[in-house]
């Protein structure tokens, strides 16, 4: 039983290790997009309070929010194909049109919209 418990308390701290580390990943590619468009953040827009919304569905504390909306999964590809650092990555995308709602993610990015949410366009 003893045993048990210890298996238990092992795999909890594993998990929330796993956690803490998936957290941190994306707080820095936050950080990241937050630096390369930074002059782009401007108050009452879409993108200045996206914060993870930017690549991510979902609310604080929900279990979508780590779910990729089109511009995460995009950025993911491009990562995927040996786009490095990270700022290629984001340059790699900005032609595209992730959400399909007839502006490029670049457009959006310049503009304050959200570039992976088709509701969010100029």
């Amino acid at each position: 039983m003893k045993g048990n418990h210890v298996l238990c308390a092992v795999v909890a701290a594993g998990l929330l290790l796993a956690a803490a580390v998936i957290a941190e990943a994306h707080s820095r590619d936050q950080k990241r997009f937050e630096k390369l468009y930074y002059d782009y953040l401007i108050p009452d827009t879409d993108l200045y309070y996206a914060s993870c919304k930017v690549c991510h569905i979902g609310r604080g504390g929900d279990r979508n929010k780590r779910k990729l909306n089109a511009y995460g999964r995009a950025l993911r590809r491009a990562k995927n194909a040996g786009k490095e650092p990270v700022v290629e990555i984001y340059l790699a995308v900005e032609e595209r049109d992730s959400d399909f709602d007839g502006v490029s993610n670049g457009e959006e990015i310049r503009l304050g919209t959200k570039p992976g949410d088709a509701e969010s366009h100029p």
